[in-house]
C-alpha cells in the first residue's frame, strides 16, 4: 500500500518505518502559523489553477483525491480491524495544519502529492508500548493484514461504481431505444437527401431502426445501394429514395455510410435501477481493463507499443452524436 506507517512514540522519540518517504514534520508551531500556512498553501494552488489552466488543476486535484481515498480505504479498515492509527495527513513534508481527535491526528502537509496513513507496528522492529502491543498491525490475523493492505485498492473500485450509481440517478443514460438526428454531415447521403438535425429515421429499406445501433446495423450492411429511407418530421412522415454511401473500414472492408449522429434523449434511472445498471456497466468496465492489460503483454501488444503499430489505412471517419443530451457514439 503507498502508505507511510510508523511504529509508536515512546518516551518522546517517534520510531518510524517509512514506506512511502516524506520529509521531516519541522516544528509544529502555533495555531494562527498553521493558519496561515494553510492559507498559503490553498492560495498557491488557485495561482497553478490560474497560470497553468483548469485543467491541469483538475487532473492534479484528481490524482490527490484518488490518492486520499486510496488511504481512507486502509485507515478504515485498520480502525474496523482494532488497530492503532496515529496520524492521517493529506501531503507530505512540512506540516500545515493539524488537529488531534481521540488517538489520531489529522492534517495537512505543504506538497501535496497524495496522503498516508500510521500504523502502529508495521515493522517487527518497531518499539511499541507493551500497553497497546495488541492493537498493532503485527499482532494482527493474517486476514486482518490482508484486509488493510488491499483496502486502498478496493476503495477505487468502491468509488468508481459509487459514481456510476450517482450518474445514472442524477444525469442518467441515453435511451438506448430512441434517437434522432443529432447532426447531418455535409456532402453526405443524408444531406442529399435533406435529412436534418431532429428528424427520426423510422426504417431503412424496410428494416426498423428503433435504436440507432440497429440503424448503424443496417446502414453498414447497405454500401451503395438505392435503399428507401422513412423519415418522421414534427410528426408526419415521409418516404424517400437514396444511395447508401459508402467508406472503408480498417480491417479492408467495405461498410455503408449515411452520414449522421445520434442525438439520444437521456433518462435518470431509480435506485434499484441505477444499481443493477452500475454493476453491469461497472463489470463491463473491468472486463475491458483485464482484456486491455492481457492484450498489451502478448507478443503483438508489445510489438505494437515498441514499433508504434502499422497506421489504419484512411477512410471516411465515423461522427461522433452532437446535440445537448446525447450520448456519445459513432456516426453512421
Amino acid at each position: 500500500m503507498t502508505a507511510e506507517v510508523v511504529g509508536s512514540e515512546t518516551n518522546g522519540h517517534r520510531d518510524a518505518v517509512e514506506v512511502a518517504g516524506s520529509g521531516a514534520d519541522g516544528r509544529r508551531g502555533g495555531a494562527g502559523n498553521d493558519r496561515i500556512r494553510l492559507v498559503l498553501l490553498v492560495g498557491a494552488v488557485v495561482s497553478f489553477g490560474l497560470i497553468g489552466g483548469l485543467s491541469g488543476l483538475v487532473v492534479v486535484s484528481s490524482f490527490v483525491v484518488m490518492l486520499v481515498f486510496h488511504e481512507l480505504g486502509h485507515f478504515v479498515a485498520a480502525r474496523l480491524s482494532g488497530m492503532q492509527v496515529t496520524e492521517f495527513f493529506i501531503g507530505f513534508g512540512p506540516r500545515l495544519w493539524s488537529v488531534r481527535r481521540g488517538e489520531t491526528t489529522y492534517g495537512v502537509k505543504a506538497i501535496p502529492a497524495g496522503a498516508y496513513v500510521r500504523i502502529t507496528g508495521m515493522s517487527n522492529l518497531d518499539v511499541v508500548d507493551p500497553a497497546v502491543e495488541h492493537r498493532t498491525y503485527r499482532q494482527q490475523s493474517y486476514p486482518k493484514r490482508m484486509a488493510v493492505a488491499l483496502a486502498g485498492s478496493a476503495t477505487h473500485f468502491a468509488v468508481a461504481l459509487a459514481l456510476l450509481f450517482f450518474v445514472y440517478v442524477a444525469v442518467g443514460r441515453p435511451d438506448p431505444t430512441r434517437w434522432v438526428v443529432g447532426e447531418v454531415v455535409s456532402g453526405s447521403a443524408a444531406a442529399s437527401i435533406d435529412v436534418r438535425v431532429g428528424d427520426r429515421i423510422v426504417s431503412v429499406d424496410g428494416l426498423e431502426t428503433p435504436g440507432f445501433e440497429d440503424f448503424g446495423v443496417v446502414v453498414r450492411g447497405l454500401p451503395g445501394r438505392e435503399v428507401v429511407v422513412v423519415l418522421e418530421r414534427d410528426g408526419a412522415t415521409s418516404s424517400r429514395n437514396m444511395m447508401v454511401g459508402e467508406r472503408l473500414m480498417v480491417d479492408g472492408t467495405v461498410a455503408g455510410f449515411f452520414g449522421v449522429g445520434p442525438d439520444r434523449p437521456m433518462v435518470t434511472l431509480g435506485p434499484v435501477g441505477a444499481g443493477v445498471e452500475a454493476s453491469a456497466r461497472f463489470v463491463d468496465l473491468v472486463g475491458m481493463s483485464i482484456d486491455g492489460l492481457v492484450g498489451f503483454f502478448t507478443p503483438d501488444g508489445l510489438a505494437s507499443f515498441f514499433t508504434g503499430g502499422d497506421d489504419p489505412p484512411e477512410g471516411p471517419e465515423p461522427v461522433l452524436s452532437g446535440g445537448a443530451g446525447a450520448g456519445a457514439g459513432a456516426g453512421a
